[in-house]
Parts: structure tokens; C-alpha cells; sequence
């Protein structure tokens, strides 16, 4: 299981770490890669990583998508001891849209009369 922080993407944010962590999160469940830890050399000696399954992403990691949603958690030590976790999970897949019958009405709308006439044309 891959563990990074967006401060060694982003620096410190001190009030907005949290949100900084959440994008982060969202982005890489989105675009299937976990990004890489910028500037991690040697994980602490002190943290039993393989008992705890997990490894501090020195390089980006691809997120295989299967059938079940994919979890990330998002912790938040922010400014003044405020301190957060929160779990999301992937977006549900979207089915692919209908197509339109090739003989129905094409439905159209503007703003205004040029623009209507403007889309209609193009």
C-alpha cells in the first residue's frame, strides 16, 4: 500500500493541509498513479513498514482499478492541533451515454437569439 505526503509535493500549508491531501487523493484515483514522495531516500529505521503493508512511494505508483471502489485515506495535522482523517473511495463508473435516434428532434437552447443562432450554425 503506497503512503506519501502532499507537503513534499506542494511545501507546508499549514490551515489547507487537509485540502491540499484531499485533491492529492482525488487526483490519483482519478488518473490511476500515485505520485512519488519528492526527495525520500531512506525510510525510518523505527516503523515496521512490511508488518504495517505499507511502502512510502519513492516513484509514482500505477493504481490498477478492479472490480471492487479503491480506498484512499487522507489524514490532516493542521495549524493549531487540528487534526482530521477522512476515507474516499473511487467515483462510480459511468455508463456509457445512449445514443440519440437518428431521427428525433435535435433539442438546442441559448442564452440569446444570436447564440441560438450561432450554435445552431456550427
Amino acid at each position: 500500500m503506497p503512503i506519501g505526503s502532499v507537503k513534499t509535493n506542494i511545501g507546508h500549508l499549514e490551515p489547507a493541509s487537509g485540502l491540499a491531501g484531499l485533491i492529492k487523493s482525488i487526483l490519483a484515483l482519478e488518473h490511476n498513479r500515485f505520485p512519488a514522495s519528492l526527495h525520500f531516500d531512506t525510510p525510518n529505521q523505527d516503523i515496521p513498514f512490511d508488518d504495517l503493508n505499507i511502502k512510502v512511494a519513492g516513484k509514482a505508483v500505477d493504481l490498477v482499478r478492479g472490480r471492487s471502489s479503491r480506498l484512499a485515506g487522507i489524514n490532516s495535522f493542521g495549524f493549531g492541533g487540528t487534526n482530521a482523517h477522512a476515507v474516499i473511495a473511487d467515483a462510480p463508473r459511468v455508463c456509457a451515454p445512449l445514443e440519440a435516434p437518428k431521427d428525433g428532434p435535435l433539442v438546442i437552447s441559448a442564452r440569446s437569439e444570436v447564440a441560438l443562432k450561432e450554435l445552431a450554425g456550427r
